[in-house]
């Protein structure tokens, strides 16, 4: 992506989550027919997003999810989508809310409850690509990878109880109706945090080069293959 070349990507799905190849249709489990779709001809041109130099293609999160990547790093007894979930649940009591100004591309901000300064306090913050994140929350139910904007999740703070309940609601996509959560649209965000956040980017976690980031969406930048039909022998 960086090089600006046209770029075709097959998948392997090795991660702990697998949720592009969730979302993508491609096989996850299967390293026979991942093979095969990587040999075959058909491709679907997906978007990618883009934040303080790092491409992602799924989601890019800030805040709680950030959190549980890191300390998920500790976790070495469980595997797959376990892992996101135990960390996850442990912290679900403890954690510190940050705060940050969102702005979407063309609208104001829209948070619910605002500090002193004018910031909000937000358990997560999700930039969704896709519609599913750590191997089984869908975080953006209507989340496309390839109609060229993001799906913005906002989740406010909340006390430990009502943190629990969100948490388990996000399984099947029903936290979307919840007070505590704001979903919009748009083809990037700005984020203005206190200081240079970590961020998790594909599952990867990353250190903010700056308090003020620009999330952008680059429509269709990535062919990815998604077909078995096998190519010519040549």
């Amino acid at each position: 992506m960086a090089s600006g070349t046209d770029t075709r990507m097959a998948l392997v799905a090795a991660g702990t989550g697998n949720d592009l190849a969730f979302s993508t249709g491609v096989p996850a489990h299967d390293l026979k027919a991942a093979v095969e779709v990587a040999y075959g001809d058909e491709e679907r041109r997906i978007d990618v997003g883009e934040v303080d130099g790092v491409h992602f293609v799924n989601c890019a999160g800030f805040g709680f999810d950030a959190e549980v990547l890191r300390r998920a790093h500790d976790v070495k007894w469980l595997r797959g989508h376990a892992v996101y979930l135990y960390t996850a649940a442990r912290m679900l009591f403890s954690y510190h809310a940050i705060d940050a100004h969102i702005f979407c591309e063309g609208e104001p901000t829209t948070s619910h409850r605002t500090t002193s300064d004018g910031s909000a306090p937000h358990l997560a913050v999700v930039i969704a690509n896709g519609p599913r994140f750590g191997g089984g929350f869908l975080i953006a139910p209507g989340a496309a990878v390839d109609d060229g904007i993001f799906d913005v999740v906002q989740i406010d703070d909340a006390a430990p109880l009502r943190r629990a309940f969100l948490f388990a609601q996000l399984m099947g996509g029903k936290h979307v109706s919840a007070p505590e959560v704001t979903l919009r649209r748009a083809p990037s965000v700005t984020l203005e945090f206190r200081t240079p956040p970590l961020f998790d980017a594909d599952g990867e976690l990353h250190q903010a080069s700056s308090s003020r980031l620009v999330v952008r969406c680059i429509p269709r930048a990535l062919r990815l293959a998604v077909g078995a039909r096998p190519r010519n022998a040549d």
